[in-house]
This record gives C-alpha cells, structure tokens and sequence, in this order.
C-alpha cells in the first residue's frame, strides 16, 4: 500500500492511532474478504449478493474509511457495490425476459398441442371444419413467427413448431381440396343461406332483422376466408380451383341477395317504428323544454338548460339520419326551443336588472340616512361604534351580498366604496371641525377673531308672519310676503297644524266621528264590513255597552295607522272612547231624531197627505213598515 518514500505519521498526529489497531485489522480482513470475492474465477448466483452485503457492512461499520489516513478507501467499496447492484438488476431483468419468453413459448405449444387433439377427434364431414381448422393453423403459425423476435427465444423449438403446422397445413389443404370437389361440399353453406332468407321472411321486428344480417356477416366472413383459402392451397389443375371459386361465388351471390332483402325490409319495418320513437322522443323533448323553462331561475341556467336541449336535438338527429322527413321536424323544434329560451333569458336579465336598480335606490336612501345620522356625532369613537354594528350598515352590507348574489359585483363595489368612503369623510370632516370651530359647534376661529358660522342648509319655504304668508330663506333674513287671491281664501286653514284639529273641532272628537262613521257604514255584498288590518270587529249597538277601557283598546287599534291625523296614546283615544260611547248610546235613544228635519218633515208629509189618496198602495207599504218592525224586533241590529 505504501511506497519506498512513505514516512510513518508519529502517534501525536495520525488518526490512525486515534482508532486503535484491533480496529484497524478488522477493517483489513473486511476488504481483504472483498477483494478475494471480485477475484473469484467463477461466478456464482449470490455473489453479487454477497459484494453489496458486504460492501454494505464494510462502510457502516468502519466510518473511517473515508479520512485521508485511511487513503479514502469509502470511495472504491461504494463503486463495487454500486456495481454490484447494477449487476444485480440486469441480472434480474434478463430472468424476467427468461422467464416470459418461455411461458409464451409454453403458451403457443399448448395450443398446438390442443389443436392437434381438435384435428385427431374431428370426422371433417363439412367444409366449415375444414375452414375453421386451417384459419387456426395460420392463426397459430403467426404467433410461431412472432416468438422469433423475443430475447433469449429457443429457436431449435421454434422452427420444430414451423414445421409440424407447416405439415399440419400441408395435409389439411389437401384434404380440403378433396372435400371441395365433392358436389355436395357447399351445402353446408348453401344450408345457411336458406336458413337466413327463411328468417328474413319470419322477421316483423327491426330486431330480429338486425340479427339475421349479423347472421348473414358472419357467413359471409366465413365464405371470404373460404375464398383466401382456396386461392393460397397448391392445386395443380387450376379448373380445379376455377370450379371450386365459381361455387363458391354463386353462394356468395345468394348471400348477397339475402342481405339486400334483409336491408330493404328493415328500411320498411323500421319507418314505421322509427315514426312512433321520433314521436316520443320529440314529446320528451317537449316536456323537459316546460320543465327547463319552470325552474331555469337565472340566465346562466336557462344557458345551461338549452345547450342540454340542443344536445339532445343533435342526437336524435343523428340518430334518425337514415329519415330525410324528420329532419324539417327536428330544425322547427331547435328553432322553437332556441327563441322560447332567448325569450326566458331576456325576461330574467330584465327582471335581475330591475332588482339589482331597486337595490341600488335603496342603498342610495339608506346612504342617504346614514350621511344625517353620522354628521351628528361629536367623536370618532361614536362614528366608529356607529358603524360597526348599527342596524342601517348591516343592512347596506346585505344590500351588498344580494347585489353579489345577482351577479352585478359592479353595483355592490360601488355601493361598498360609497360606504367607505363616508366613513372616511365623515372622520376627516369631524377632525377638521374639531380643529377649526371653538367657543361651541357655530363658531369658527381665525387668529384672535372668533365668526358665527350658519350650519343650516339653505332653502325655500313658507312661514306664517304677523297673519300673512310670506316666501323664507332658511339661515337668512329674506321674507317676500305672497300675494296670492286663492292662497288668501285658505286663510282659515294656515293656522291648523294637523288634519284631524282646528280652532273649533279637538281631534279626539275628530276621531270619535270617524270611528263613529266606519261603525255606521253599509255593510258590503258579502254581509261584511270593510275592516282595516289588525282591527277586530265592532258593531256599534257593542260599543254604547263596551266597558271604558276595552273600548279604548279597540280605539287604539283605529288609530294606530292614522299617523298623519297625530294622536297622542293615552290621551286621545281616552278622550275619543268616551265621546264614541256616548254617540252611540245617543244613537240607541234618539230614533228618527237621527234623521236630518228636512228628511223628517218631507216623510211626514208624504205619509200624512200624500199616500191617503192611493188607498191601495198605502196599505201595502203599511203592511211591509209592520214586517220590518217586526224583523227588527226579533233579530234586533
């Protein structure tokens, strides 16, 4: 290992020292065992094995085989077992190749083998035999041919296979030629042919039809390798050959004739089955058009659920290609279909918009709201709280997930941005306010000086003035009274705040009236009355009886739609409950009283004057007053 020159390291600084000599022996005699199994003169299955193992072994156990001392000797053990493995490998791949080639070889043998029994037990009494077998013996020579081109063949094997089925080829085709010149040697195949005209006749179905003409293929497969037969066998007369190809070809003939027949009436048989499926078909399609268009709720569906349609509209066409009648059917149908869908999209592309614009408006006043409602706050704490949970924000934000919802992202970020922002405006405007105004909210500091700041918005409107009506500026000092002829005639009214109060008439008597009118008025053609929503019923004999408070609670009920006639709870419908109670019992004691004098005056005249110079007609309208009365008195209201 070491030449003429080699100065031993002293044992202060060699590594060798370090580890020990029984160490260093050990490692000695590992790779001393390997060199004597790479010099082996005779290879043996394990010794490739036996190198990486040990190898293997080598470097784990000795980590100082890699230092300098040890002149590295980790590189050339890890080249050997990489060598090793590699041999390994290839070694077995080649077993596999071995191993497969043989099983085929095995397989193609067996079949052989199987065939031979087959031609042993066969009598070869029709010529469907003969084809059959020799259509396997040149099946079976081109799998002995394609084992030749395997690694590690057995050709002695092989060409042994070649020439047993060349023999086996050699007699059969003899035999075969024999056999075809017989008169006799065709009706197997002129039996087939009748059989297959007597089906086509029986057959009433497109089905059975179909299977006679797979029938008749299949016959006609066998009389082709029949033909390619005839024409590879070695005959020497070749009238012999002529004659046989001639027979042939006259059966093949009637075949032909039999196919023609079968195509023809299945043609026939199957426009009239064809006619009834296109019928149904076209009826499915129909209904799923109705379906499609019940539940296609977006434009995105009614796309999808009409790219369905038109797909199976192209199925059918190609199915029912063969019927040129169907086919203006089919391209009325797509029509229809395509303008029906375009029409149902448009209408929801219409409809999505209106909603997305209803929802954009809605935000808008709601934005709207929230820009009065932030502009009062005095601290960003409150501007942040406000909108971080308030009611009117989680409703723009779900204004937002609707929009999104439609598909119209573009509306919902614009909305979202607005929101922002306001926020962001409303901070900076707060800062700049809490900046510049001193002294309280209107007043506004320069320098030493200090300005009234007039917040209000400047508007329009009109304002009574020392009995007169006059145009006001808000936030200013501008009046211009109105001179108007027809304005000054409703001067009675200026001063009235509400509807429902002036100068003469207290709105709970107001009230009382109205409550009093509804009771009183007609019932309508179904015997009811028309009652407002939430409000049970009363009759107005009820209320002259009706304990206070429970006619207060129905008053209650009377008023609370009527916010603009502004009536206070507790105090109004107090007032109105006692008045109502008290109209009605006037209404229970007064009778004719109720009456207008006129109306009183004129009856009274009627009656007294008038109706005594028509007896008859007197005494019939006496007789139904009476009947009334009585109704009245037993079925009273």
């Amino acid at each position: 290992m070491w030449g003429a020159d080699y100065v031993p390291p002293t044992e202060k600084d060699n590594f060798l020292f370090k580890i020990g000599n029984k160490d260093i022996v050990r490692g000695m005699a590992a790779l001393t065992e390997i060199l004597n199994l790479i010099a082996k003169p005779d290879v043996y299955a394990a010794l490739y094995l036996d190198l990486v193992k040990m190898s293997t072994a080598a470097l784990d156990g000795f980590y100082w085989l890699n230092h300098g001392e040890a002149f590295q000797v980790n590189e050339p053990l890890l080249d050997i077992r990489q060598s090793a493995s590699a041999a390994i490998e290839e070694f077995e791949k080649v077993t596999r190749v071995r191993k497969n080639t043989t099983a085929q070889i095995e397989a193609t043998q067996k079949k052989i083998e199987t065939l031979q029994e087959q031609i042993k037990r066969s009598n070869f009494d029709k010529i469907d035999q003969f084809v059959q077998t020799l259509a396997a013996l040149r099946e079976l020579r081109g799998e002995v041919i394609a084992l030749k081109d395997l690694r590690y063949t057995n050709l002695p094997q092989i060409a042994s296979f070649e020439q047993l089925l060349a023999e086996k080829t050699q007699n059969i085709s003899q035999d075969t030629v024999r056999f075809l010149l017989k008169d006799t040697a065709l009706d197997f195949y002129r039996k087939q042919v009748s059989q297959h005209e007597a089906a086509i006749e029986k057959g009433a179905k497109v089905a059975e039809l179909n299977q006679a003409e797979a029938a008749i293929t299949q016959t006609g497969q066998s009389l082709d390798l029949l033909i390619d037969i005839v024409s590879n066998l070695k005959i020497e007369d070749t009238t012999q050959t002529t004659q046989i190809i001639d027979r042939v070809s006259a059966i093949y003939t009637t075949l032909n004739q039999a196919k023609a027949q079968a195509r023809q009436k299945k043609k026939s048989l199957r426009s009239g089955e064809a006619q009834a499926e296109f019928n149904a078909q076209i009826k499915l399609i129909g209904q799923g058009v109705i379906n499609y268009l019940d539940i296609a709720d977006t434009p995105e569906k009614a796309d999808e659920f009409l790219t369905k349609l038109l797909v199976q509209l192209e199925e059918l066409e190609g199915k029912f290609s063969d019927f040129d009648e169907f086919i203006g059917q089919l391209a009325e149908k797509r029509e229809e279909i395509y303008n029906a869908f375009e029409s149902k999209k448009l209408n929801l592309i219409e409809a999505r918009n209106k909603r997305t614009n209803a929802l954009l408006q809605a935000a808008d006043r709601i934005l709207k709201g929230i820009r009065g409602r932030v502009a009062t706050f005095t601290t960003i704490n409150e501007i942040n709280g406000y909108f971080a949970g308030d009611l009117m924000i989680e409703k723009i934000r779900d204004l937002v997930q609707k929009l999104l919802g439609l598909g119209d992202s573009v509306k919902a970020d614009e909305i979202q941005s607005r929101l922002k922002s306001l926020r962001e405006d409303t901070v900076r405007q707060l800062k700049d306010k809490q900046e510049m105004f001193v002294g309280g909210d209107n007043v506004i500091k320069f320098g030493k000086h200090h300005f009234s700041v007039n917040t209000q918005n400047l508007d329009l409107t009109t304002i009574l003035r020392n009995g007169k009506l006059y145009y006001h500026l808000t936030g200013t000092n501008f009046f211009q009274e109105i001179e108007d002829p027809a304005l000054n005639e409703t001067a009675s009214v200026w001063e009235q705040e509400v509807v429902s109060e002036n100068q003469q008439v207290y709105r709970a008597e107001y009230l009382a009236y109205r409550i009093y009118q509804f009771l009183s008025a007609p019932l309508l053609k179904n015997g009811a009355k028309a009652v407002p929503e939430n409000l049970s019923p009363l009759k107005l004999e009820e209320a002259a009886s009706l304990p206070e408070d429970q006619l207060a609670a129905w008053v209650q009920q009377f008023m609370a739609s009527r916010y603009a006639e502004a009536y206070t709870k507790g105090v109004h419908d107090i007032d109105a409950a006692k008045i109502l109670q008290g109209l009605a019992r006037l209404n229970q004691s007064i009778d004719l009283l109720r009456y207008p004098t006129t109306a009183r005056a004129c009856a009274a005249y009627y009656w007294k004057a008038y109706l005594p110079q028509f007896p008859d007609k007197h005494r019939i309208l006496q007789n139904q007053l009476q009947g009334i009365g009585l109704i009245r008195r037993v079925l009273p209201g």
